[in-house]
């Protein structure tokens, strides 16, 4: 039988305010390339305006703190200060140059706030640290909540202003908005603690109030991770639950990040993004394990996610996207093999 010529990893993806060329996404990671004061460094744009010169059809930049007491390690980047601006501006135009999307990923760190960057311990639902790695974090008042949801919206404005065309708000890997969903980390009395839909309140809010405000320009995505709340009897419902209130606050996009791509989870014999796909009817970024091209094309192709996002592979290969193409979509036209 003949080898399709098109590959389901190459289909353009139309959203709410653009179209993806194709259905890669560069991962979020860490670079520690930032001034001390959290300025972008010409080398940042540099190192992602390779990728998408690359052919990818999104960049998500790094998690950028929305404010001094959300930095999580040294060199990280920031949206809070007027000085910020500028890097990020040349980060967004050789991401836009590039041919693809540029998105910024804004981050509070929370209870895993870096002491040394901050000066002290970060700040959480509950002064319960994440593990022995960090001291026991400073309870938020109730009062301080409104506030810090307004840091993202700030730091999304400025990435609107910087020339980003979507942020995505990290809700995952035990950063604040995530340490919000967990029982064992959150044990406030208040509207924010107790049952599940007052546990996402917080990240729920801040997406709401994201999306209000700066809609028309940016599209507004969500990262999430499951994995690190196995061990807390997170189920199906809780899952769903958690997605489907994402989406009614205006998400745009759904990023799952997973212990490996194809595992399947909560005894139903599917992956995570195959149970977010029947929950939400926006499109779902999967990252985990995707780093062989065919397996990206495989997850795709079979309706595990509507992109695949590349981290380690991409960090140290900035052409993966053309490799891609060439094994997915030029040698099976031309019946070559493999690219080594």
């Amino acid at each position: 039988m003949e080898a399709p010529s098109r590959s389901a990893l190459f289909n353009a993806l139309p959203l709410r305010l653009l179209t993806l060329r194709n259905r890669i996404a560069m991962a979020p990671m860490v670079q520690q390339t930032g001034l001390p004061d959290g300025t972008a460094t010409e080398a940042a744009a540099v190192f992602y305006g390779a990728r998408a010169q690359a052919g990818t059809g999104l960049i998500i930049v790094e998690a950028t703190a929305v404010e001094p007491d959300a930095r999580c390690w040294p060199g990280g980047l920031g949206a809070y200060l007027p000085q910020h601006r500028e890097g990020l501006a040349r980060i967004a135009s050789a991401i836009r140059a590039g041919g693809a999307c540029a998105c910024l990923q804004l981050v509070h760190g929370g209870p895993q706030a870096s002491p040394a960057v901050i000066g002290g311990p970060g700040w959480g639902p509950s002064a319960i640290p994440p593990n022995s790695n960090f001291p026991p974090p400073r309870e938020l008042p109730r009062d301080a909540l409104s506030d810090l949801q307004g840091r993202f919206v700030a730091a999304a404005e400025m990435a609107a202003e910087a020339g980003f065309q979507a942020v995505e708000l990290h809700g995952a890997h035990g950063y604040l908005l995530d340490s919000f969903l967990s029982p064992n980390r959150n044990r406030r009395a208040d509207d924010y603690g107790g049952s599940i839909e007052n546990r996402l309140r917080m990240l729920e809010e801040t997406v709401r109030r994201t999306r209000e405000r700066l809609g028309e320009r940016l599209l507004v995505g969500c990262r999430v991770s499951f994995f690190n709340h196995a061990h807390e009897g997170f189920g199906h419902d809780a899952f769903r639950t958690i997605l489907a209130a994402l989406e009614r606050a205006g998400c745009d996009l759904l990023h799952i990040s997973c212990d490996g791509w194809s595992r399947t989870w909560f005894d139903t014999g599917r992956t995570q993004g195959q149970l977010a796909k029947e929950t939400v009817r926006i499109p779902v970024i999967v990252a985990g394990s995707l780093g062989d091209s065919r397996e990206a094309e495989r997850a795709v192709a079979e309706g595990h996610c509507d992109v695949a996002a590349i981290g380690r592979a991409m960090k140290s290969a900035p052409d993966w996207a053309a490799r891609a193409h060439r094994r997915l979509v030029a040698n099976r036209r031309t019946g070559d093999a493999d690219p080594p």
